[in-house]
């Protein structure tokens, strides 16, 4: 039970990017920690991404989230990807995701049948399809 707590308690550490975006930030990166690692020091993806552009970028990414993930409570906290958008009128969303879906989901071997269902060969069909 307390092992559970300290899961819950570091979630909900790691979802401070869940923070409102600053009026005017028109571009929003969300995903796994390809995107939120270093975020701290300001030299994360986003915040590289936000230097180069000089614009606002609002990084909701969270290390260890996945498109595949199906626990509700830790999922809204944005380990579930799709969970990390917030409605609002963005201009761009920046987006990565898959990595820990692969190598936690499949262990980095035999992950066809893992990526089909995260999204299909042409694009067409999949989780952020659904």
């Amino acid at each position: 039970m307390t092992y559970f707590f300290k899961v819950l308690v570091l979630a909900i550490c790691m979802a401070g990017s869940t923070a409102t975006a600053q009026s005017g930030t028109r571009i929003l990166a969300m995903g796994d920690s390809f995107f939120a690692t270093n975020g701290v020091q300001n030299k994360a993806i986003p915040n590289v991404l936000a230097q180069i552009l000089r614009e606002p970028v609002h990084n909701r990414a969270v290390a260890g989230a996945r498109i595949i993930y199906r626990l509700p409570i830790s999922g809204s906290l944005g380990f579930k990807i799709e969970q990390q958008y917030k409605p609002r009128t963005w201009d761009w969303i920046v987006i990565n995701g898959g990595g820990n879906d692969l190598m936690l989901g499949c262990g980095c071997n035999k992950c066809g049948a893992r990526m089909n269902k995260m999204i299909s060969h042409n694009g067409t069909k999949g989780k952020p399809h659904d």
